[in-house]
C-alpha cells in the first residue's frame, strides 16, 4: 500500500540521515575498531631488523662516505625479535571492555530502531489522517457556498429572511475555516515527517557540517 511504501522510504531516510542513528554506527565501529587491537596485542609478535653501520677512517666527510662500499669499512646485522605474550591481562580486559560495550550501542540501537519506526508511523499516518480531512473540508466548503448561493437566491425571490442567509454564511466560514486548519495540520505532520526521516533542517534550508566526516584541511 501507498502507506506501507512511505513508511518504508521513511525508514530508509531515517537510518541514513539520523544523527543519533549515525553516531551509534560511529561508536560502534570505533569498539570494533578497539576489539581488534585488543585481539591482535594478544597474539605473538616476529619483528625482522636490519643494522647497518659505516667506519670512517679519513680525515674528510667526503672521503669516510666513499668507503662505505668497501667490505672492511661498514657492518651489517640482521636479526628476528620473538613476543610471546605471558598473560594478556591488559589485551584480554580491553577485549572484555570493547565487547561489553558493544552489547550496549546494540542494544541503544535497536530501541532507536523501535522508536524511529514508531515515529515514522505516527507522521505518515497523521499526514494520511489530514489529506483526508483536506479533501473533506475542500468538499464541505464547496457546499457550504453552494447553500449559501441558494439561500440568497431565495430570499431575493421572498421565501427566506435575512435570518437565513447569515446562518448560511456561518456555516460557509465555519467550513472555510476548517479547511485553513486541515491545510495548517498537514504542514505539521509534513515536518514531523521530515524530522523522523532526519530531513527537517535540509527541507529548512539549513546546513549543518558532519561531525563524522573527514575534515578538510583548512589553510
Amino acid at each position: 500500500t501507498d502507506e506501507k511504501k512511505a513508511i518504508e522510504e521513511g525508514m530508509r531516510q531515517a537510518l541514513a540521515r539520523r544523527a543519533d542513528y549515525r553516531a551509534i554506527a560511529h561508536q560502534l565501529a570505533i569498539q570494533d575498531a578497539n576489539r581488534a587491537k585488543a585481539k591482535s596485542d594478544r597474539l605473538p609478535r616476529l619483528d625482522f631488523t636490519v643494522t647497518g653501520n659505516l667506519h670512517g677512517t679519513d680525515d674528510t666527510a667526503s672521503s669516510s662516505n666513499s668507503e662505505f662500499w668497501d667490505l672492511d669499512t661498514r657492518d651489517w646485522a640482521m636479526g628476528l625479535s620473538f613476543e610471546l605474550p605471558i598473560e594478556g591481562r591488559a589485551a584480554a580486559g580491553a577485549m572484555h571492555k570493547a565487547d561489553l560495550e558493544r552489547r550496549r550501542l546494540e542494544f541503544q540501537r535497536r530501541n532507536l530502531e523501535d522508536n524511529l519506526l514508531l515515529e515514522v508511523r505516527e507522521a505518515v499516518r497523521a499526514l494520511r489522517s489530514t489529506e483526508k480531512r483536506i479533501d473533506a473540508a475542500k468538499k464541505a466548503a464547496a457546499l457550504a457556498q453552494e447553500q449559501l448561493d441558494g439561500e440568497m437566491n431565495r430570499r431575493e425571490q421572498g421565501l427566506r429572511t435575512t435570518f437565513h442567509v447569515l446562518d448560511a454564511e456561518k456555516r460557509r466560514t465555519e467550513a472555510g475555516s476548517n479547511s485553513i486548519k486541515a491545510h495548517i495540520d498537514y504542514q505539521l505532520a509534513l515536518q514531523l515527517f521530515h524530522k523522523a526521516g532526519g530531513l527537517l533542517l535540509e527541507r529548512n534550508d539549513v546546513i549543518v557540517a558532519d561531525e563524522m566526516s573527514p575534515r578538510s584541511a583548512r589553510p
